[in-house]
């Protein structure tokens, strides 16, 4: 049941395949000069421990590539790296193409439900962005919510990119899809730690493996978005549960999976729940590898059925 697709690098629709073009991006959005450190005989880079620098550059790449204007997040927030987010929606587009005589459904037919979408909205974004999608964002942190929105109102997406508050930690769906509400595919990009300390000590780790002083996180993130009780592994069981009450009303749910060794206990516990189809994508970015977990409680002719009534125009 378990089908393994194996990717090397980034995504071929991924922009950023071939780097980042500091001379471009810096004229899209001047500020981000002040990061870019030159050395002859490199090519410009920036500083990937400083959150500032990180954060220009991705204000950059939203603006140039994807037209995204007026984009930041609050001191202490999640700072996405923007090709590995953006190499999730390409796969699950493809994903959902694969029952669409392999053709990718784009437009406001076709409805993604971001969990955990975060200060920085980043999937949602690009999903809208890159395919025109209709989004519905869900999250359990108001600062994060209210700042999303910002995001969103600047563009003019509130009619394409919806938010939704989850009032219960460790809830998914529960109090966000209701009955007869029915959703393409799901996103997420789980909590990876258990606890507050375990994420201390890795951050820790990272830069002594550095050799630099600690500055805090690189990439920001603020307790909810780095760790929750049980892990990445628990929040993923919990997620797989809910998704059984749900069934039929998701075509393709989805994870980000960290922790490979994990994925044989999700399988277990997706098979569990009466899935039809389970998927494992492989991702690859420089050293970093992930890889997104998938699965449907629909069979191949019912998946099929689904997305000639929910996509044809």
């Amino acid at each position: 049941m378990n089908k393994k697709i194996d990717k090397e690098y980034l995504h071929e629709r991924n922009l950023h395949r071939q780097g980042y073009d500091f001379e471009r991006l810096s004229h899209t959005y001047p500020k981000l000069n002040q990061h870019i450190i030159k050395m002859e005989g490199r090519p410009d880079t920036i500083d990937f421990t400083s959150p500032e620098a990180i954060n220009a550059l991705n204000t950059g790449l939203l603006l140039l590539h994807y037209s995204i204007k007026d984009w930041s997040v609050p001191k202490g927030f999640l700072v996405p790296a923007i090709p590995g987010r953006v190499d999730y929606i390409h796969h699950i587009a493809d994903l959902l193409a694969v029952d669409n005589l392999r053709r990718i459904p784009r437009g406001h037919r076709v409805h993604m439900i971001d969990i955990g979408v975060g200060a920085n909205a980043i999937y949602s974004l690009l999903a809208h962005q890159c395919y025109k999608w209709q989004i519905l964002g869900s999250d359990i942190n108001t600062i994060a919510l209210e700042n999303a929105q910002q995001i969103i109102n600047s563009n003019g997406l509130d009619q394409s990119i919806i938010l939704k508050a989850q009032p219960i930690a460790g809830q998914i769906f529960n109090n966000v899809i209701c009955q007869k509400e029915y959703y393409d595919v799901s996103v997420c990009n789980p909590p990876f730690y258990s606890n507050q300390d375990e994420a201390r000590q890795a951050n820790k780790r990272k830069w002594a493996q550095l050799n630099k002083d600690q500055k805090g996180n690189n990439f920001g993130g603020i307790d909810e978005e780095l760790w929750c009780e049980g892990g990445e592994l628990q929040f993923l069981k919990n997620y797989i549960h809910e998704s059984k009450t749900l069934n039929k009303q998701i075509l393709w749910y989805t994870s980000l999976v960290s922790k490979e060794e994990i994925l044989p206990s999700l399988d277990n516990e997706i098979e569990n729940c009466g899935a039809q189809e389970i998927k494992v994508i492989e991702m690859q970015h420089g050293q970093k590898k992930s890889r997104i977990l998938c699965w449907s409680y629909l069979t191949q002719k019912q998946r099929k059925a689904w997305a000639q009534y929910r996509w044809k125009g």
